[in-house]
């Protein structure tokens, strides 16, 4: 795996997510489908706190 520039999410947050939709492989997918609803999930918490939702 490409660890080095690819791993900086203070300055890019969505870059990994980026890397491992490109990625295709089996494990990318699984991990891409589990950061995608961790963070739906966070999203929702968020709201919740701020009274939005």
């Amino acid at each position: 795996m490409a660890a080095g520039r690819w791993y900086s999410p203070s300055v890019n947050p969505l870059g990994w997510l980026d890397r491992l939709g490109a990625e295709r492989t089996e494990k990318g997918q699984v991990l891409y489908v589990l950061y995608v609803i961790i963070a739906i999930l966070v999203i929702l918490v968020l709201l919740r706190i701020l009274g939005i939702a």
